[in-house]
């Protein structure tokens, strides 16, 4: 009995003696047991790009269309001779028609009219040559223009300017050479128009008073 304890208490100690012995000699250390890593990761591979698409290329296009403009068309430019007829009074234009020349500087005469009270325009290109054709009929007139005198008794002359025609007028009379017939004559200018107008009648058909009176209202020359 007292060997089998003599026995176990030698095991103990040979057992204590070798773990003693192990520590001192640093003893063996357990290998810890490595941690499980995970296998590398493979970087994603990236899809292929597909090249850019290049943009559409622009048709080239037309210039804007300029929108279509109103056409000017111009009025057809009178002829001396209708230019004339247009300066009549309203109900006196169908009865103009063309005559032979007047005067040497005249661009064209017309003559227009009742039968029984014709009158006729001349139409110039200055007011000088119109003015100096005037100054020549006056100058030949039988009864020349006196100071102080009337149309009514034919020797007048006298600047005008009523309703926006002005101008120059003289009332004379004349005695025709080859019939020894009297007629009452007005003759004036218009210096807007440059026509000379000239009213020659009978002292028979029409009296001063009517021939002042178509002047002053009928007569014209009249701006268009």
């Amino acid at each position: 009995m007292m060997r089998r304890n003599v026995r176990r208490l030698l095991v103990t100690g040979l057992i204590a003696c070798a773990v003693l012995l192990a520590a001192a000699c640093g003893g063996v250390t357990a290998t810890p047991t490595p941690a499980a890593t995970a296998p590398p990761t493979t970087p994603p591979t990236s899809a292929p790009t597909a090249p850019p698409t290049p943009a559409p290329t622009a048709l080239p296009t037309a210039p804007p269309t300029a929108p279509p403009t109103a056409s000017f068309i111009a009025e057809p430019t009178l002829g001396p001779s209708s230019l004339l007829a247009s300066y009549a009074h309203a109900d006196l234009r169908d009865t103009c028609q063309d005559r032979d020349g007047i005067y040497d500087a005249e661009l064209a005469s017309v003559t227009c009219g009742a039968e029984d009270l014709p009158f006729d325009y001349s139409l110039f290109a200055s007011q000088s040559d119109m003015d100096a054709a005037f100054d020549d009929d006056v100058a030949g007139a039988e009864t020349p223009p006196e100071e102080g005198g009337t149309c009514a008794e034919g020797n007048y002359l006298s600047q005008y300017d009523f309703d926006g025609r002005v101008g120059r007028v003289n009332c004379r009379e004349h005695t025709s050479q080859s019939t020894g017939a009297q007629y009452h004559v007005i003759e004036w200018t218009d210096q807007n128009l440059l026509v000379i107008g000239y009213i020659s009648n009978r002292v028979d058909v029409h009296s001063w008073d009517e021939l002042i009176d178509f002047w002053l209202n009928r007569a014209g020359p009249f701006s268009p």
